[in-house]
């Protein structure tokens, strides 16, 4: 039974292997234009690191109960996530995140130029908003699975994080100018309201927005 068991696990870790070459491939790919190919990704991602952390999981399970060692194959598919997918795909995270930085100014811009009350995102910023969507759930996934490799590796006394980087501390701030705005908005309306004016609060120096620093 053991035997067999064994043989499952290692045929599953061969196909994961190959499973995680064909999205490094396509995450090194997938600038590349194509309507939906971004979310298709990050969706495959996604349910790729849920199979990761519940074979992390059976893993642990099997070695409380039986003591049995982690497989030769689970060590190299382990290996193999963290030297070629997740530094891949945090960089082209990365990526998707600049490219939306970089097309709100224009965007902006070209809304300016047509005229107030007329500014439309365009279905490239728009399509670069629902990529973006799958982000959060992706780090979830891919950290809730290094969690349970942290748990296994302090079980069975190995490192099995040697080849992944510090993962990346993600954190959400505040856009300054949209909160300015919406205090001066609100103070526009009290003093409407009142009929009387009031001073001008000092516009916030702080640079909020979206941030990335290693643990």
């Amino acid at each position: 039974m053991i035997e067999e068991t064994e043989d499952a696990i290692g045929q599953t870790c061969d196909r994961l292997c190959q499973i995680v070459r064909i999205l490094h491939n396509m995450s090194r790919s997938a600038d590349i234009p194509s309507k939906g190919r971004s979310q298709d990704l990050f969706k495959c991602l996604q349910k790729f690191y849920g199979v990761l952390e519940q074979l992390t999981k059976h893993h642990y399970i099997l070695y409380c109960q039986c003591q049995q060692e982690i497989s030769d194959n689970f060590r190299l598919l382990v290996e193999q996530v963290g030297t070629h997918l997740s530094q891949q795909v945090y960089a082209y995270i990365t990526y998707k995140e600049s490219i939306q930085i970089q097309a709100e100014p224009q965007q902006e811009s070209r809304g300016k130029k047509k005229g107030k009350g007329t500014t439309k995102s365009g279905p490239g910023k728009a399509s670069i908003k629902k990529d973006l969507r799958f982000i959060p759930e992706l780090i979830y996934a891919i950290e809730q699975s290094e969690k349970e490799l942290i748990k296994l590796g302090k079980k069975t006394k190995e490192n099995l994080m040697g080849s992944f980087k510090k993962s990346t501390s993600r954190d959400f701030r505040i856009d300054g100018t949209t909160v300015s705005a919406i205090l001066h908005g609100q103070e526009g309306d009290e003093d409407s309201v009142n009929g009387t004016g009031s001073p001008k609060t000092k516009k916030m120096k702080y640079s909020f927005a979206s941030n990335s620093t290693t643990d």
